[in-house]
């Protein structure tokens, strides 16, 4: 299932050095790009501030999670199944992540699927050292679709909270629709959120 790649990720953000982000150049913010998905019919736009990664650099991010993640579940990874629709951050800590992968199995093996998925996460995150907690999973509607979503709260030694994983999954048009966001603070949270929330999709079959 697609959150496997989407931990794949998240598990390299969370261990990133937070002085490489704060030294990272930003562009002008004034101009947005455009990206579709005519497969699930969604566009979203991105202001030139969140830097889209390539292939290239998404391979890379990959390769460093793999293990991990192999190691927590006990079986080898196919990520051939596994499409990144797109994947854009404004540093190395606040990242948008989405894929999507064919689905063939009905709405309550996909709700049963999520909550252990949730609970995986959890798990390997704990095992990799982070103190964190999670929110309740409620439904979400973002451009006329219902997603199921949650939120991952990491805590640092202080017991503040120093990034939060915030969570969107749904079945449209026959494919498992994954989202995944890593703040660093509020005013990031705010601005990714309405780059999300601002999502358009032409295709609308609901979570129900």
């Amino acid at each position: 299932m697609n959150y496997f790649y989407l931990l794949i990720i998240s598990l390299t953000v969370i261990g990133c050095n937070q002085n490489e982000a704060e030294n990272l150049e930003q562009p002008n913010s004034n101009q947005l790009g455009v990206h579709q998905d005519s497969i699930i019919g969604w566009t979203i736009e991105i202001p030139t501030d969140w830097k889209i990664k390539s292939k290239e650099e998404i391979a890379a991010i990959n390769e460093k999670g793999i293990e991990s993640v192999e190691n927590a579940v006990g079986t080898k990874m196919n990520t051939h199944l596994f499409d990144n629709i797109l994947c854009f951050s404004k540093d190395s800590m606040n990242m948008f992540q989405s894929i999507r992968e064919v689905y063939t199995e009905d709405l309550a093996a996909w709700k049963k699927n999520n909550a252990s998925l949730k609970e995986l996460f959890c798990s390997v995150y704990a095992n990799h050292g982070a103190r964190l907690d999670s929110s309740e999973t409620t439904i979400e509607e973002v451009g006329g679709i219902k997603f199921e979503s949650y939120e991952i709260l990491f805590y640092d030694g202080a017991e503040e909270i120093n990034m939060v994983q915030v969570f969107y999954s749904t079945l449209i048009n026959g494919y498992d629709f994954s989202v995944s966001m890593c703040v660093t603070n509020e005013q990031n949270k705010r601005e990714l959120m309405a780059i999300w929330e601002n999502s358009i999709f032409a295709k609308r079959e609901k979570l129900d």
